[in-house]
């Protein structure tokens, strides 16, 4: 499930912020640290944003004749809500896409089944911040 490389860097990064204590709270990456990673995963599929990198993966698990999207949403104030998409159509099939968020925005994530194009069943919304 998606790049082991990406999560490997993302968990060091986690150590180390967790072993400086509160000396990084001062700096400005406290920004980064204060983002929090969202993951839905069931034994179909599974999706995840990781707030370093601002990236949003799905990933579909079984053989069963539905595709699986994950939707990302963010609040642009005045303008309402902007959204980013990604699909995985097959078992095996991984789909990715990052979008630049400011640091601290308030986002949520859902994953929903999808059969012929037309969404059949969706999970609740999972917030966090990027």
């Amino acid at each position: 499930m998606g790049n082991p490389r990406r999560i490997t860097a993302s968990l060091a990064v986690a150590a180390a912020v967790g072993l400086t204590g509160s000396a990084l709270a001062t700096t400005p990456a406290a920004a980064q640290a204060a983002g929090s990673d969202i993951f839905i995963n069931t034994n179909r599929a599974g999706s995840y944003f990781l707030h370093n990198g601002d990236k949003v993966t799905v990933v579909d698990h079984a053989s069963d004749g539905y595709s699986v999207e994950a939707v990302l949403e963010w609040y642009t104030g005045g303008s309402g809500w902007d959204e980013l998409r990604v699909h995985a159509t097959h078992k095996g099939d991984v789909d990715s896409a990052h979008w630049n968020l400011k640091e601290g925005e308030s986002v949520k994530l859902q994953m929903c089944y999808a059969k012929d194009g037309l969404e059949v069943k969706c999970s609740a919304w999972h917030k966090g911040h990027a």
